[in-house]
């Protein structure tokens, strides 16, 4: 959660971060990581980070690993967020089947 102040600090500690938990996710089961939905430009605004760091980072990582990954931003980036989003940062019902259908097809791929 971008709003926590717990957050890391920057993208280096996020990488960080989510490389330790996937070390204690690999002997336990075959990982598969999916990143979030596009936010508008509100919700973006003062965050140390942004979603599409955060995409970036999550498919870096699940490359190096070798792990399926479900990019559930990059489907919405033709979109005016106030398409796609109830709230400028939650999918309304378009989006929501929109991220469906992205995760249907990717594990039907995979």
């Amino acid at each position: 959660d971008r709003l926590d102040s717990t957050w890391p600090n920057g993208l280096n500690a996020f990488e960080q971060q989510m490389g330790e938990i996937f070390d204690i996710l690999d002997p336990l089961c075959d990982t598969i990581v999916m990143c979030a939905n596009h936010v508008d430009a509100a919700n973006q605004a003062g965050k140390r980070i942004s979603m599409q760091q955060i995409r970036g980072t999550l498919n870096k990582l699940a490359k190096a690993r070798s792990y399926d990954f479900i990019d559930n931003y990059a489907i919405f980036t033709w979109a005016d967020p106030s398409v796609t989003l109830a709230d400028g940062l939650h999918p309304n019902a378009l989006g929501h089947q929109m991220i469906y259908r992205n995760i249907i097809e990717a594990l039907e791929q995979a």
